[in-house]
């Protein structure tokens, strides 16, 4: 079941449970932002019936669906046809994968292209395969991410999540999985995306798999992308 939530003015959201495998369950979220002139952004559209689009559509006229990385877009192609008129992002990469899926790719820009004015959009450099885009919606000063970090916390379902989230390092606290810092290939190209994202002026943290962070937002973020934040120097080469 699909719960339409409020997390803050103009910060919506779309809650289920999300069953990667047999035992491992987690909190799935998409997120709707506010937009000037009374439009709406979804990003990392669920699956939606009549009856939970229509109340989607009551928060906003949707003008921009997202796919914010290359894992989250399942359900981009019904939402480009359920709101035909709305700009459809991709992030880099993604259409080339939807086409190799055998799937239709729907009429779109390549992220960070065409942000309405109330959103600032960062692709994070240095991890291709997942080639993540993060979003700042500068209204309600929330920055929102996607699989860049957990935070599930509390009981949680499934006999194997537990064990899945220790194993990863990110259970019952705010943290980068081990298997997402295997995908970076370039930490200084990822340190140099995450220092942008790190000026905004957010102090909320909206994730699609875990609870949202309202208090210290950004030194809680830093300190769980410590990893990242903290690369080498890349060897200069000698003339």
């Amino acid at each position: 079941m699909i719960e339409l939530v409020r997390l803050a003015d103009g910060v919506h959201a779309l809650e289920t449970t999300l069953r990667v495998l047999p035992g491992f369950h987690l909190p799935l979220r998409s997120t709707l932002l506010s937009l000037a002139g009374g439009e709406l952004m979804v990003i990392s559209p669920l699956r939606m019936d009549d009856e939970l689009a229509a109340r989607v559509s009551a928060l906003g006229r949707v003008t921009h669906i997202a796919s914010p990385n290359k894992f989250h877009h399942l359900f981009v192609g019904d939402a480009a046809a359920r709101w035909p008129n709305a700009q459809v992002h991709l992030t880099p990469g993604l259409p080339e994968k939807i086409t190799k899926l055998g799937r239709v790719v729907p009429p779109h820009v390549v992220l960070p292209s065409d942000m309405p004015a109330d959103v600032t959009a960062v692709v994070l450099a240095g991890m291709p395969a997942l080639s993540e885009t993060l979003f700042f919606h500068a209204p309600s000063r929330t920055l929102v991410v996607t699989d860049l970090v957990f935070h599930v916390l509390g009981p949680t379902e499934g006999l194997l999540t537990g064990l899945i989230l220790r194993m990863v390092g990110a259970h019952q606290r705010l943290a980068q999985g081990l298997e997402l810092r295997l995908l970076v290939r370039d930490r200084e190209a990822a340190r140099q995306s995450l220092e942008r994202v790190m000026a905004l002026d957010f102090t909320r943290l909206v994730m699609a798999h875990g609870v949202v962070v309202e208090v210290d937002a950004k030194e809680r973020l830093r300190a769980a992308l410590r990893f990242m934040l903290t690369a080498p120097p890349r060897r200069q080469l000698r003339a």
